[in-house]
C-alpha cells in the first residue's frame, strides 16, 4: 500500500514536519516491500528527497524550502509495528536540509 499527502501551506511560507509520540516501522526500509516514510521538498514524489525514515529512531523536524511538502508512506501490511503521528505547520524558519 501506498499512501501520498501533499501539503500546502500560505505562499512565502514553509512546512515544518515533525513527528508525536512513538515512531515505529519496520527496521530496514531498503527494499521495496519494507515499510518507511518519505518527505520530499515540494508537491511531487519525485522532488528533492529530505528524508527516508524507518525503524524506532524519531526523525528531527524537517523545514521545506518552499510553500509545499509531499509525504509518502509505504507499506507491504505483513508486519505491523506502532506506526507514527506525523505533523505539519507553516513556518518562516529557514530549511536545514
Amino acid at each position: 500500500m501506498d499512501c501520498t499527502w501533499r501539503i500546502n501551506v500560505s505562499n512565502r511560507k514553509r512546512v515544518k514536519l515533525y513527528f508525536l509520540g512513538t515512531f515505529k516501522l519496520e527496521s530496514s526500509c531498503y527494499s521495496l516491500s519494507d515499510d518507511f516514510v518519505e518527505i520530499r521538498d515540494g508537491s511531487s514524489t519525485n522532488d528533492k528527497l529530505l528524508g527516508k525514515f524507518c525503524g524506532s529512531s524519531k526523525p528531527q523536524p524537517i523545514v521545506t524550502s518552499n510553500n509545499t511538502a509531499a509525504v509518502q508512506f509505504q507499506t507491504d501490511s505483513g508486519i505491523q509495528y506502532g506506526g507514527f503521528y506525523l505533523v505539519y505547520e507553516e513556518t518562516n524558519e529557514k530549511s536545514g536540509n
